[in-house]
C-alpha cells in the first residue's frame, strides 16, 4: 500500500523479497519520494518495504522487507499455452479502511479490517508480440492477454495455469480482459537485478 493505494505482491525465495507491479507506485506521481509504502501480510503484520529493482518496460517491481520464509514460486510457459486454457488470477483482498503506524504499534484496527484470499477464474487468449498501453500510460512489452475478471487492487496479483505454474503478473485491465507481464518477463527482470547483484558484489 502506498497511502490509499492497494495492490497485490508475491513473496519470492526466503530473504523478504516481493514482486509486484511497478505502475502502481509510479501512480504517486512527484510525491512518491513522500509517501510511506509498507507490505501487509495475511496476519495483518506491517513490513517496511524498499523499491530495490523496477522495470516500467515489464511494469515489475522488487521490493525487499523484513519478512522471512520459505516462499517458492514455479514460473510455468505462457509461450506454449493455447487460447482457450483455464487460468487463475490470485491474491489477497483488503476488506475495510486500514488504520497503521510504521513501527511497533502496527495495525490498530485489527478487527476491523480483514484480508481475504480472491480467485479469478478466466481464460488463456494471446501472447501479444507489440506492446499495451494502459489509460495511466503504463507500456507493457510483450504481455500475455487473458480473459478474466479484475478490478483495482488486483495488480501485481499472480496469474497461474491449471497446474499452478506462475504465467504472469497482473497489470492492466478493462471489462473483457487483463494484460499481464509474461513469466518470461518476471524470469528476465529477476536475472538481470541478480547480475547487476552479482557486479556490485565482485566490484567490492
Amino acid at each position: 500500500t502506498w497511502n490509499d493505494l492497494f495492490a497485490n505482491g508475491t513473496a519470492i525465495g526466503g530473504n523478504g523479497h516481493v514482486l509486484t507491479s511497478w505502475h502502481v507506485k509510479n501512480l504517486s506521481g512527484p510525491f512518491s519520494d513522500y509517501i510511506r509504502f509498507v507490505v501487509v501480510d495475511r496476519e495483518k503484520n506491517i513490513h517496511e518495504a524498499n523499491v530495490i529493482a523496477v522495470s516500467e518496460r515489464y511494469d515489475l517491481a522488487l521490493l525487499s522487507t523484513k519478512m522471512r520464509g520459505n516462499h517458492e514460486v514455479y514460473l510455468g510457459d505462457p509461450l506454449s499455452m493455447k487460447q482457450g486454457e483455464p487460468v487463475y488470477i490470485g491474491g489477497l483482498d483488503l476488506k475495510g479502511e486500514i488504520q497503521f503506524q510504521i513501527g511497533p504499534f502496527g495495525i490498530y484496527n485489527k478487527r476491523d479490517i480483514s484480508i481475504e484470499r480472491f480467485t479469478s477464474l478466466g481464460t488463456f487468449r494471446e501472447n501479444q508480440d507489440y506492446p499495451s498501453i494502459s489509460s495511466n500510460g503504463t507500456i507493457l512489452a510483450n504481455p500475455i492477454i487473458i480473459s478474466a475478471f479484475a478490478r483495482g487492487g488486483y495488480s501485481g496479483g499472480l496469474i497461474a495455469d491449471a497446474q499452478g505454474r506462475v504465467i504472469g503478473t497482473a497489470s492492466m485491465s478493462n471489462s473483457v480482459s487483463t494484460t499481464a507481464s509474461s513469466a518470461p518477463n518476471i524470469r528476465r527482470f529477476i536475472n538481470l537485478y541478480l547480475n547487476e547483484l552479482r557486479r556490485y558484489q565482485t566490484a567490492k
